[in-house]
Parts: C-alpha cells; sequence; structure tokens
C-alpha cells in the first residue's frame, strides 16, 4: 500500500463520521500524528546499534506529508 492510498482509505473512514472533507482530513491527520507518536517511542526503545531507519515509521511520517498537503489544498 502506499502512502497516499492510505491517505485515502483514512478520508474515506473519516468520512463516515465527519461528512466534511477538511475536518475528515484532519481527524485523520490526529490520527497519523498518534501512530507516529507510537511508533516513535518504539523506535527509540527498540532501535539497534546499526542505526537503521525503521520502515514502518517513515510510512507513516509519509502518510503524514499527504494528508498535510491535501489540507493546504483545502
Amino acid at each position: 500500500m502506499t502512502p497516499q492510498e492510505k491517505v485515502n482509505g483514512l478520508i474515506d473512514k473519516m468520512k463516515l463520521v465527519v461528512k466534511d472533507e477538511t475536518t475528515a482530513i484532519n481527524v485523520a491527520l490526529i490520527a497519523v500524528k498518534e501512530v507516529i507518536t507510537e511508533w516513535e517511542y518504539v523506535d527509540a526503545y527498540l532501535a539497534n546499534a546499526g542505526g537503521e531507519f525503521n520502515r514502518s515509521l517513515y510510512f507513516w511520517y509519509r502518510v503524514e506529508i499527504e494528508l498535510n498537503k491535501m489540507l493546504n489544498r483545502q
């Protein structure tokens, strides 16, 4: 799944609760920020000595970027 596909899926789910697209994007962004916060904690706690970047965390950063782009276009 690409970050853009994840963004589209999240917004579709949020629009089931809130009908306004801008609000749905904001709610999705809050959820993504929570996921990132948890991944950052896990990444810091379980970081390996090789310094490899956590791919899951990177994915969620990209999802956040895509949501912010959508929000800025509103």
